[in-house]
């Protein structure tokens, strides 16, 4: 799997659970999916900005995110226990914490790209260097197999009884 593709991923995988399970299936479910949305740490979800399935507009509101002071708390993700909020775009889960992941892919240089609108990036440098580097890590999508093997185990044990 693509590491910029995981938070969109997460997000949408939780949504099909709450669309296709009953309430209290689904809410069983997301709870236990809820322990592994890591990529949505204020720390990683600065790699979405590589994925072509959010638009430009979306892309500008996380590069505004990235402007936003860190919260205290260490990183910033969805806390287990609350639901998430399925209308919150990825830039709220943005701070200054996602520049950091994106200076790591540039050997710790300022990813000027940002500078520019999104529409541009794919013909930007500096852009085209952080992709490939994005392209070259190798992801599990923790979320995705631990939410299968739930709703796997749920469906066989309602065949059984």
């Amino acid at each position: 799997m693509i590491s910029s593709y995981a938070a969109k991923n997460d997000l949408d995988f939780i949504t099909d659970v709450k669309r296709i399970c009953d309430d209290g299936v689904a809410s069983v479910a997301e709870r236990a999916m809820r322990r592994h949305l890591w990529y949505l740490s204020e720390n990683l979800i600065g790699l979405a900005i590589f994925d072509d399935r959010i638009s430009p507009e979306q892309k500008a509101e996380m590069v505004e995110g990235m402007k936003r002071p860190s919260t205290t708390k260490n990183p910033r993700r969805p806390e287990s226990k609350t639901p998430i909020n399925l209308n919150r775009p990825l830039s709220a889960f943005c701070s200054v914490r996602s520049m950091q992941v994106l200076k790591s892919l540039l050997g710790g240089q300022q990813p000027t790209f940002l500078e520019l609108s999104p529409e541009t990036w794919n013909t930007d440098s500096c852009f085209k260097c952080a992709k490939k580097r994005v392209g070259v890590l190798k992801v599990t999508n923790d979320l995705a197999e631990r939410g299968i093997a739930l709703i796997q185990r749920f469906l066989g044990n309602r065949g059984s009884g």
